[in-house]
């Protein structure tokens, strides 16, 4: 004898519902141990700190470098994979980044020089961007391209923005930064719908004591576009105002140490 169960659909729904919200809460939970910026420092074999040493991310230079004690600190967002310390004299060194808050490095005694167009071939961005002037504005084909090409405070990853250290949920769950076109707030998606030739400039604000004046919508950074006079109209037309929910996974995993250090393999 068979017997069939029916289990009502808000039952379903809800339990559904509930197994999301348990996944979302652990994901977060696990991108808030995840640092907001590393630090470290890079010496020889004789333990004498390097100076001007430049740091890449995921083969793309940085404006962060050693200081005189060979120290450095450099922000860096959750999908980081490489983080490389680089100098002409010294050759590179590269480590697998996976999570942790202070990366040493240690160059060894048989150190060989590497130029920069052999860091270049071998895949390195070895320029730092420019920002543009508003007439180069038209040269590019969206928004997201000219934030992430031309501000080194600005990474644009899969259509998200990160500003400086900063992508980590705000209190309203999101981690968006705040944009400004001509004062009006839009999201994201809505960058989109904005010609590179209707701007007229972009300033991006990464200092948490400057975009403490515009509250809590400013925790993950500010973005302040001005369009060219005449496109108010645009603005009103193209520029909506939207609330969006955005379901997102990452395939990160949190090691647990604090501190490493990489060491070039001769």
């Amino acid at each position: 004898m068979y017997y069939q169960f029916f289990i009502p659909k808000r039952i379903v729904y809800f339990l559904f519902l509930g197994l999301f919200m348990v996944s979302a809460f652990n994901l977060d939970a696990q991108r808030k141990r995840w640092p907001k910026s590393i630090k470290g420092e890079i010496t020889n074999a004789n333990q004498e700190a390097l100076k001007d040493i430049q740091i890449y991310l995921d083969m793309a230079r940085t404006k962060e470098s050693t200081n005189k004690k060979g120290k450095y600190k450099v922000d860096i967002t959750p999908d980081l994979k490489l983080i490389t310390a680089y100098h002409p004299k010294y050759g590179f060194i590269n480590w697998k980044y996976n999570g942790e808050k202070t990366v040493n490095f240690l160059f060894p005694e048989d150190s060989e020089p590497l130029g920069k167009n052999e860091m270049k071939k071998l895949g390195y961005t070895i320029v730092l961007p420019k920002k543009p002037s508003r007439k180069d504005y038209a040269s590019f084909t969206s928004v997201l391209e000219i934030l992430g090409s031309t501000f080194n405070n600005v990474r644009v990853i899969n259509g998200e923005i990160f500003i400086g250290r900063r992508g980590q949920h705000t209190v309203t769950g999101s981690r968006e930064p705040l944009i400004l076109v001509n004062d009006v707030p839009i999201v994201t998606a809505s960058l989109g719908t904005i010609p590179t030739t209707e701007i007229k400039s972009i300033n991006v604000i990464d200092k948490a004591s400057e975009a403490a004046a515009y509250g809590f919508r400013g925790a993950n950074g500010v973005i302040i576009i001005k369009l060219l006079d005449g496109s108010e109209e645009f603005e009103k037309k193209s520029c909506l105002v939207h609330l969006s929910l955005k379901v997102y996974s990452s395939n990160f995993t949190y090691s647990g140490r604090e501190t490493v250090t990489g060491i070039a393999l001769s």
